[in-house]
């Protein structure tokens, strides 16, 4: 499922594509977390990554959950970095939970940099 969201019309994010994964809170966008016992479940509030997201005005990004390797896999396997990082770090709010010692968001980028 892709959605638009559209804060303004000019900007650091116009005409830029953040993909967020679907174990994220987008307010007003259905979130399954991949399992359609969630199904009908749309989120009134963004998550804490989500609104810093738009607040920095970074773009060309994909943040992901990395409890097992979510992240890190895939980009492994498609030629990206993705970057699991120190527990706490980055805060979980407004993401689907598996076990809390084990839950991390994490960027999924072209290059080191674009991660750091």
């Amino acid at each position: 499922m892709t959605t638009e969201i559209q804060e303004q019309a000019e900007g650091p994010l116009a005409g830029r594509r953040v993909a967020v994964k679907d174990n994220i809170e987008v307010a007003g966008v259905p979130m399954m977390n991949g399992s359609r016992t969630l199904e009908g479940f749309v989120p009134s509030r963004d998550a804490t990554v989500v609104t810093r997201l738009l607040a920095a005005g970074e773009a060309d990004l994909a943040l992901g959950g990395d409890q097992g390797g979510s992240v890190r896999i895939p980009s492994s396997w498609c030629g990206t970095v993705g970057h699991k990082l120190t527990h706490g770090l980055v805060p979980y709010t407004g993401a689907f939970p598996i076990e809390f010692t084990i839950d991390h968001l994490g960027p999924i980028t072209r290059t080191v940099a674009d991660a750091r």
